[in-house]
């Protein structure tokens, strides 16, 4: 090689990074100030508006009301019915219906031989 190759300079301008910056943020101030202004522009969200109500909502005997529907629920449990008109399928109380499945499973079935 008989010439020296020119490679870029090592320096940074900073003069003209300085101007870089000052124009961004200039630019970005303007950004701003513009939305600002946008946004005192648009239109406010009106405040809900309160609509009286048209009679009592709240249970007047709330633990009382809690305590009877509980008990019916666990009187419907206890006790034997059919679930089907046609008398296939009936519900057993839970005590016994455990009791049942623990006896199946106690004493499993024996297979067939043929």
């Amino acid at each position: 090689m008989t010439g020296a190759t020119q490679h870029e300079a090592h320096h940074v301008d900073t003069r003209a990074l300085r101007r870089i910056g000052i124009w961004a943020a200039m630019a970005f101030t303007v950004v701003l100030i513009v939305m600002y202004a946008w946004w005192r522009q648009m239109p406010k969200p009106s405040a809900p508006r309160a609509v009286a109500a048209s009679g009592a909502r709240l249970q007047a005997h709330a633990p009382s009301d809690r305590e009877r529907v509980l008990a019916a629920q666990r009187l419907r449990l206890m006790r034997y019915r059919w679930t089907d008109g046609s008398h296939r399928y009936a519900q057993v109380p839970i005590e016994r219906a455990m009791t049942i499945i623990a006896d199946d499973a106690a004493h499993p079935a024996r297979e067939a031989r043929p």
